[in-house]
C-alpha cells in the first residue's frame, strides 16, 4: 500500500478492533478480558500485517510509495521502516478512540468514524490515482514515456498479492474476538428452558419393591 494509507488504514483497524471485542460485553470482567485480547489482536495486525505491508513498498518502490511528490528513493531504509511502525502505531489510538465511544454507547458514531477512515483512505488514493498507475522512479515520472503502467509490471503483481494477503489476515484477525464476544453474550443469556419445575425427580436409584410389598397393595 501506498505509505499516506497507512494511517487511515490503522485508526481504521483500531477501532474495528474496539467495536468487535467489547460489542456484546456487558458484564466488566467479560468486558476486560475481550478488551485485553483485541487490544493484543489490534497491536499485532498493525505491526505483523500493516507495516510490513507498507514498507515492503516503501523500501522496495519508494517513488511509488509516495506517489512521486518527491524524490523518496534517497530516504534511508531505517527512516521507512521508522516511519512504516509510526503509521502503523496509529491503530493502538484508534483502539482507545474505540473503548471510550463504545463505553458511552456512542457504538454509531464509531461506526461512522470507521467509516470516515476508510473513505479518507479511498479518496487519498483517488486523488493520486493517475501517479500511483505509473510503476517507475521519480526521475522517470518527468517522462511518462519512459515509464511502464502498474497492470505490465511487477509492481502491480505485488499490489494484488500482498494487499489481498493482508486483507485475509486483517478480517481473519478481526473475527475473533467478535466470535469470542457472540460465544459470551450467549452463555450469559438465561435459558428459558431451564426454569425449575414443580415436580423434581428423585435423585439416586429407585428403590427396589419387595414381593410383600406388592401383595400388601
Amino acid at each position: 500500500m501506498p505509505i499516506f494509507v497507512l494511517p487511515f488504514l490503522a485508526l481504521a483497524v483500531g477501532a474495528a478492533g474496539a467495536l468487535a471485542a467489547v460489542g456484546e460485553g456487558r458484564e466488566r470482567r467479560r468486558y476486560t478480558v475481550m478488551r485485553d485480547r483485541a487490544s493484543r489482536i489490534v497491536w499485532l495486525i498493525a505491526f505483523l500485517l500493516l507495516a510490513p505491508n507498507a514498507a515492503y513498498f516503501f523500501c522496495r518502490y519508494p517513488d511509488w510509495s509516495v506517489a512521486y511528490l518527491f524524490r523518496a528513493a534517497k530516504l534511508p531504509s531505517a527512516a521507512a521502516l521508522l516511519i512504516a511502525c509510526g503509521g502503523a502505531a496509529l491503530a493502538g489510538a484508534g483502539f482507545r478512540v474505540g473503548l471510550a465511544l463504545v463505553r458511552d454507547e456512542r457504538r454509531r458514531a464509531l461506526i461512522v468514524g470507521i467509516g470516515a477512515c476508510l473513505g479518507g483512505a479511498v479518496l487519498a488514493t483517488a486523488a493520486l490515482g493517475s501517479r500511483l498507475w505509473a510503476a517507475g522512479t521519480f526521475e522517470e515520472f518527468k517522462h511518462p514515456e519512459e515509464m511502464q503502467t502498474l497492470s505490465r509490471s511487477w509492481l502491480g503483481l505485488s499490489v494484488v498479492l500482498i494487499n489481498a494477503l493482508t486483507l485475509v489476515g486483517v478480517w481473519v484477525a478481526l473475527s475473533a474476538p467478535a466470535r469470542t464476544a457472540r460465544v459470551a453474550a450467549t452463555k450469559a443469556r438465561p435459558d428459558p428452558n431451564a426454569a425449575a419445575s414443580p415436580l423434581r425427580a428423585p435423585r439416586g436409584p429407585m428403590p427396589k419393591l419387595r414381593g410383600s410389598d406388592l401383595r400388601r397393595g
